[in-house]
């Protein structure tokens, strides 16, 4: 999977001409800006800088230049003296992949600023079509994707889940729907936002160390930001979740990228329902709650496979204050056998 990083892939400085840093008294704050590399997408990426008027009269912006893919707005066309106003320069990352220079200039009566500002656009839009889909969750005659990706670094990193369902669902649907059909498809998603999610080995815990972004598109369309999950979807509608770092403009680094097709959908045995675990997630201690069956052991293991707690002389309150924020997995032996799930420490 072609993935990059910011930390990773850096963008040379190649300096197109001299530019002007003062004109009628009005300093310009910079010189040049380098929007480093960015991933293609319906993106805005924007950067201020400062036009400081160290003079003793108003000095007025005539005009301004752009060129695509870099634009100019400002604050204000006029600069009063000792006034220092914004201005923002855009960078529209729908632009095709390569790397673009440019010099933007300010015109005033009887001079120019200029700044030389670069950047460049990778276009890792996702090439998966919903025919590569193993396994649909849900009915309908809609179709819409859930992409999740960890970001990890494994060959998997990135996993795309198919949901059916009639007339509209929102986001929040999906992925409950999703979680319900998989049994190691674990989301926390209380107070209406996406705080964890953990896939088989991989997991993303929210602010530890980074945090859940979404994003929408269509199969033939490019990464746009949305409303979380509370997005509405619509036939043939794609939400991506990505966990990672933010740019300066809060938007996700590394969008969703392509992604391999979730498994078919184990079959189980019915599980014991007379065994509850509780609160999920938890954050001090965990309840079992087995009716009139009796355990003779609790196990709680990472999900690397190391063991937290073995024990066969276990209250029905199971302490998890010392353990690490993650995903768990307790197995509980009865005499019917082992039953086992998982939870959340937050």
């Amino acid at each position: 999977m072609r993935k990059f990083c910011l930390k990773s892939l850096l963008l040379a400085w190649v300096a197109i001409a001299p530019v002007a840093l003062i004109a009628n008294d009005v300093i310009l704050s910079q010189s040049s800006f380098d929007f480093g590399p960015r991933e293609r997408a319906e993106i805005v990426s924007f950067s201020t800088y400062q036009l400081i008027n160290q003079g003793n009269d108003t000095v007025s912006v005539l005009s301004y230049s752009d060129a695509t893919p870099f634009s100019q707005t400002f604050g204000s066309m006029q600069i009063a003296p000792g006034e220092t106003i914004e201005a923002t320069i855009d960078f529209d990352r729908t632009a095709s992949e390569g790397n673009y220079t440019a010099i933007l200039h300010v015109y005033f009566v009887d001079d120019t600023l200029s700044m030389n500002v670069s950047g460049s656009i990778v276009d890792n839009t996702p090439a998966f079509t919903q025919s590569e889909i193993l396994q649909w969750v849900g009915t309908g005659a809609n179709h819409s994707i859930l992409v999740v990706d960890f970001n990890s670094g494994l060959e998997s990193e990135s996993v795309a889940f198919g949901y059916k369902y009639d007339n509209t669902a929102t986001s929040e649907d999906m992925i409950a729907a999703i979680a319900s059909a998989y049994p190691d498809f674990i989301v926390d998603m209380a107070g209406g936002f996406l705080n964890d999610l953990s896939y088989q080995q991989q997991t993303g815990m929210g602010g530890n160390p980074e945090y859940w972004m979404t994003a929408s598109r269509t199969e033939t369309g490019l990464w746009s930001m949305n409303w979380g999950i509370s997005t509405v979807l619509n036939d043939g509608d794609w939400f991506g979740c990505t966990y990672g770092p933010v740019d300066e403009n809060w938007n996700p680094i590394n969008l969703p990228g392509n992604p391999v097709p979730a498994g078919l959908l184990p079959i189980f045995e019915p599980e014991n329902p007379s065994i509850k675990i509780f609160p999920n997630p938890c954050s001090d201690f965990i309840s079992i709650s087995s009716g009139q069956s009796t355990f003779s052991n609790i196990e709680i293991l990472d999900m690397n496979g190391k063991i937290w707690l073995s024990d066969s002389n276990m209250d029905d309150l199971v302490d998890v204050r010392n353990f690490p924020a993650g995903i768990y997995t307790i197995q509980i032996s009865n005499d019917e056998g082992i039953y086992s799930s998982k939870f959340i420490k937050k």
